[in-house]
């Protein structure tokens, strides 16, 4: 390879780089907030308390289930509109209310996201993880997040024409 051939695929190389990182990612990034957008909506629109997948008791599952988009280490938050006018007690017996919970694991979240793009869903209260598994005191909300993933994988296919690749269950619990 000749030195300007060489040269020339190395500044074609650049260029394409600052495409990417210019052009491109702002259009996925557009892309991840519409999908995050349509998320709450159906977050909003679903949970009630006449429905047996997604249970509303106080309200605070509902607030506390929500989007959170990172770029690079900058954080978009998607939540709800808060519906809980009390709090729910956690299993260790503390008040929580489900809009503080989610808006300290999105922030504490930033660390763990912080290079790249990301689109990451979060149930923050402590139980919702027992509601996805075997449903809440009133039996109701068996697999909601579950149900939800799907919601959002369909959302990721119609907005990117590709599947989620690489999704996964709970990540991690973030220390309060």
């Amino acid at each position: 390879m000749s030195d300007y051939t060489a040269h020339n695929l190395s500044v074609i190389k650049v260029g394409l780089k600052e495409f990417a990182e210019r052009e491109a990612k702002k259009e996925v990034v557009r892309r991840m907030r519409i999908i995050a957008g349509k998320m709450i909506d159906l977050i909003d629109r679903v949970f009630s308390d006449a429905s047996e997948q997604f249970p509303e008791w106080t309200a605070n599952l509902h607030d506390a289930t929500g989007i959170g988009i990172y770029v690079d280490g900058h954080l978009d938050k998607y939540m709800p509109v808060q519906r809980a006018s009390t709090a729910q007690q956690s299993r260790s017996g503390e008040d929580v209310w489900g809009t503080t919970e989610l808006s300290e694991a999105l922030t504490k979240a930033s660390t763990t996201f912080a290079k790249g793009l990301w689109l990451v869903m979060f149930s923050a209260v402590d139980y919702a993880e027992q509601i996805e598994e075997i449903g809440s005191p009133k039996d109701r909300g068996r697999s909601f997040f579950t149900a939800l993933c799907e919601y959002l994988g369909m959302d990721v296919k119609e907005q990117f024409g590709t599947a989620i690749v690489g999704m996964s269950g709970p990540i991690t619990s973030f220390a309060r």
